[in-house]
């Protein structure tokens, strides 16, 4: 792309600014930042802080002094509650297919996409590259005429809908029951099922309603509705599990989790950078709770079985919640934050340090109080970093190189388990969370260290895949970056797996980083096919240049862009 007449960085500048920055009124300041999509009108913190630190580049801070310090202040305003939250502004709630068969949904803090036809609803992170959890695999049991019956729900699907209301969106699966006539006569309808799956824009709980209505002078017993989560560890292994606070050992097969009334059902991930998902069904109905377990002790499918009381039509109700180890709270709170850690706080941090490096250096126009305002937010993000335990490695590598730039030491027992991966749940060697972006920090982090040995095993783990991708009704093919063969697919993952080799090379070129041969010429080796593969996300818009966050195409993220920035400032 280096033949283009405009250089890269402008014009990637150029289409971020247009689509993707947001004026956010937020406590009585208009601040600016920057939006995960097109036209939404919430400030990212993963996006800001992505174009805040790329604009710490020496030339982009000379032709936009401005804007540099613009966004900086935009993540201040999000850490004015004392943490760094995932969002400000209007909090998004982005139906980007209401088709019942293609669903997607995304809000500020989750994504949800699957097939209603299907009974099927994925759930996953909003920016997350594994699969998250599935919401389907639910049943009906009955008695009928003198014989038992246990039904599936999803083949048995007549209808599916999405219906929009202010704040909410709500989805609809109904199943018409059939079983067998009595005394063996022709199949009968029993009744109507209903699933309805609530997303709400300001809260992270994803409501289901489950109502069962029996057809016309049909009753019958020991009604059942059956809710539950299937394929549950098809990502990453759900692997500890507990009912109302207390754990319950897991072993292979079909474990009862409790008997009777139950508030919360929580499965978990294994480590601190792990999944959590809750259920919490509405008081009294739920019958037991039980979980399929893999031979591997990974929960599979997890069932509550509940018994509402009633002749006529019944409901049950409960509340879901996907956490990942940095949200604490997923509500919206009065003034239009996404609460819960942001992520990509130690990007936050770097963004701060090297501002303030150009400061000092005179490279950045920076007013002293303002210099003085930003050592303190600096101050409070170091501490909480710091007091933060078992980092994800994008953090954790990030916070380094922000030590670094601010000429603070990082603890020896930090980078030894940097350097070992403790920290990173194996993720350098196994990419255990699945996440190139983890990956990419932590290889910036220990290059710059000249780190040999653990940048080497990092690179091993790094390849390419050919796996298949969908963008809409599109399904295809393509090369993707991998980690321990597993893809990531979004430009952001890509772009900052660029910048690590890049910043492999550098340190290699300047003598501070000695690899061997083998290693090397991995690192040199994939820095061209990463780099080729995002060169080929490029496309002209204008006067400006998005990157495509799909392999096939399609529109640019808020993320993508700001990390393609950082990566390419240096080219064109």
């Amino acid at each position: 792309m280096s033949g283009r007449a405009a250089p890269l960085a402008p014009a990637l500048l150029a289409h971020l600014l247009r689509d993707f920055a947001c004026a956010i009124g937020h406590d009585g300041t208009l601040h600016r930042g920057i939006a995960a999509a097109p036209g939404e009108a919430t400030a990212g913190a993963f996006e800001t802080a992505l174009a805040a630190e790329a604009l710490t580049h020496p030339a982009l801070a000379r032709t936009e002094p401005a804007l540099a310090g613009a966004l900086v202040e935009c993540l201040r305003a999000m850490a004015a509650g004392g943490t760094l939250v995932r969002a400000i502004g209007k909090l998004p709630l982005v139906v980007v297919s209401d088709d019942p068969e293609r669903l997607d949904i995304r809000t500020a803090t989750h994504e949800f996409f699957g097939n209603l036809r299907e009974g099927v609803l994925h759930q996953r992170m909003r920016d997350a590259t594994g699969p998250g959890v599935k919401h389907g695999g639910a049943m009906i049991e009955f008695r009928l005429w003198g014989r038992a019956h246990c039904l599936d729900v999803e083949d048995a699907i007549v209808e599916a809908r999405v219906d929009r209301a202010p704040g909410l969106v709500r989805l609809t699966q109904v199943s018409a029951i059939v079983a067998p006539g009595r005394f063996g006569g022709a199949p009968r309808e029993v009744g109507r099922l209903s699933y309805t799956y609530e997303i709400r824009a300001a809260s992270g709980w994803l409501g289901v309603t489950v109502r069962f209505e029996p057809a016309p002078g049909v009753a019958p017993r020991r009604l059942r509705l059956i809710t539950a989560c299937d394929g549950i560890s098809d990502g990453e292994s759900f692997t500890e599990a507990a009912v109302d606070g207390a754990p319950v050992p897991l072993a292979a097969g079909m474990v009862t989790l409790c008997e009777g009334t139950v508030a919360a059902v929580t499965l978990r991930q294994a480590g601190a950078a792990g999944l959590r998902l809750e259920l919490r069904p509405a008081a009294g109905a739920v019958v037991n709770a039980k979980l399929s377990v893999r031979p591997d002790a990974a929960a599979h499918w997890l069932v509550l079985r509940h018994g509402p009381e009633g002749a006529d039509a019944v409901t049950v109700a409960e509340e879901r919640l996907l956490l990942d180890h940095e949200i604490a709270d997923p509500r919206a709170d009065q003034r239009g934050r996404a609460l819960g850690r942001a992520r990509g706080r130690g990007v936050a941090l770097l963004a701060v340090a090297r501002r303030l490096a150009l400061a000092e250096d005179g490279l950045a126009p920076v007013p002293e109080a303002e210099r003085a305002a930003l050592r303190g937010f600096a101050a409070t993000l170091l501490a909480e970093l710091r007091a933060t335990p078992a980092l994800a490695a994008l953090d954790a590598g990030f916070l380094v190189l922000a030590e670094r730039a601010l000429g603070e030491a990082s603890s020896p027992a930090r980078l030894l388990a940097l350097e070992r991966r403790e920290a990173l749940g194996d993720g350098l060697e196994r990419g255990l969370y699945g996440t190139a972006l983890d990956q990419a920090a932590a290889i910036m982090a220990l290059a710059e260290l000249g780190e040999a040995g653990a940048v080497a095993r990092a690179l091993a783990a790094l390849g390419i895949v050919t796996a298949p991708v969908a963008l809409g009704g599109r399904r295809g093919m393509a090369e993707l970056p991998a980690i321990a063969g597993m893809s990531a697919e979004d430009a952001a993952s890509l772009a900052l797996l660029v910048r690590a080799l890049a910043c492999v090379a550098r340190a290699r070129g300047a003598g501070a980083l000695v690899l061997d041969p083998t290693a090397a010429a991995r690192a040199t080796r994939l820095g061209s096919l990463y780099t080729g593969l995002l060169d080929a996300r490029l496309r002209g818009d204008g006067d400006g240049l998005a990157v495509a966050d799909s392999a096939l195409g399609g529109p640019a993220s808020g993320a993508g862009q700001a990390a393609t920035l950082g990566a390419l400032a240096g080219r064109g």
